[in-house]
């Protein structure tokens, strides 16, 4: 494409400069007699005029070369500036994930083990990837802003504090929330129970002090030997466990009485629940992770209320004898 452009503007130029050396051929009879003189005038003259056509195109030549040279310039000068804008946003990214007591390798594997992601992998793949990592950052912009929340129940909130508390657990228990069907305490049962129950039972052995209020009705509890079972695997494992009767319950926090989880004195989890039907159970509706400093400081004041009106264990069932959990979890109707 250039070499033709070029060759065109060398013909231009000779044709130029044949027709002007032309034309001014008859003014050279007026300064030359002879034919020789005349023809070597007119020779100078297109050799001065195709002179002049090859600086103009040398000055529009380094011209447009400046011009590029320049642009190339302006475009390197703003890449080398992204390129640092990009390593201090970084930098400074990682420094206040430092700070704020995260570990930078976990961002850094993330990003690895994403970028590791393979063009040709099928867009289901790469999409769902995208989605995850958006419902990560979600979860993240809702610790920042004190309040997360998730749409149903949630299973690995609740694990995965459980794993990482340090120091205290504080917990309610309701009935709605724990029995999954008209018998109580179905959700200690059930296989996300056991589990929980298992890692508070971990978080003791590191030190962690764990209670549990169950509120309960009275003249149910020592003909209830699925309430009796429950609190007694609990406490086998280090729980210190507690039932409040609805008599007992704080006037201010009568009516108002939700499940909710304190961990570490610093976070609260709680549900909500709702009616589907009449005849069935409460459905747990939402699960909330709330850190409003305010918020929590109610939280402890309104458990500390509760523990102190809740009646210690060996006190709430005096008659208790130990039973199969096997039998229990069968008579359930739920897996082992």
């Amino acid at each position: 494409m250039g070499g033709h452009a070029n060759a065109r503007s060398v013909i231009r130029k000779i044709v130029i400069t044949t027709i002007l050396g032309l034309v001014s051929f008859p003014f050279t009879q007026m300064l030359f007699t002879d034919l020789p003189g005349q023809i070597a005038t007119a020779g100078v003259f297109g050799g001065f005029v195709l002179l002049v056509q090859f600086l103009v195109d040398f000055e529009n030549r380094l011209e447009k070369v400046e011009r590029q040279l320049v642009k190339s310039s302006e475009e390197m000068r703003h890449t080398v500036q992204r390129g640092f804008s990009n390593v201090n946003t970084a930098t400074r990214l990682y420094a206040e994930a430092e700070s704020a007591g995260l570990q930078t390798v976990t961002v850094t594997k993330l990003l690895q083990q994403a970028a590791k992601i393979s063009p040709q992998a099928p867009a289901l793949v790469s999409t769902f990837a995208q989605s995850e990592i958006e419902r990560a950052s979600i979860f993240l912009r809702g610790l920042v802003d004190r309040e997360v929340n998730y749409k149903g129940e949630d299973q690995e909130l609740l694990l995965g504090l459980t794993r990482c508390v340090k120091h205290t657990i504080d917990a309610t228990s309701l009935p709605e929330v724990d029995a999954s069907d008209h018998r109580f305490g179905n959700f200690w049962l059930s296989r996300l129970g056991r589990r929980y129950l298992d890692l508070q039972a971990d978080a003791i052995k590191r030190g962690v002090q764990i209670r549990r209020v169950f509120l309960v009705d009275p003249g149910a509890v020592l003909g209830n030997p699925d309430l009796q079972e429950i609190c007694h695997m609990q406490a086998e494992v280090g729980i210190d466990v507690r039932l409040l009767y609805p008599a007992a319950v704080p006037p201010l926090i009568k009516g108002n009485l939700f499940d909710f989880i304190l961990f570490d004195n610093v976070l609260s989890y709680e549900v909500s629940t709702a009616h589907v039907e009449q005849d069935e159970p409460p459905m747990i509706r939402d699960t909330w992770l709330r850190l409003d400093p305010a918020l929590i400081n109610d939280r402890i004041n309104w458990y500390r209320d509760i523990w102190a009106s809740a009646v210690p264990l060996p006190d709430a069932i005096p008659e208790y004898v130990p039973g199969d959990r096997g039998e229990l979890v069968k008579e359930a109707g739920l897996e082992l």
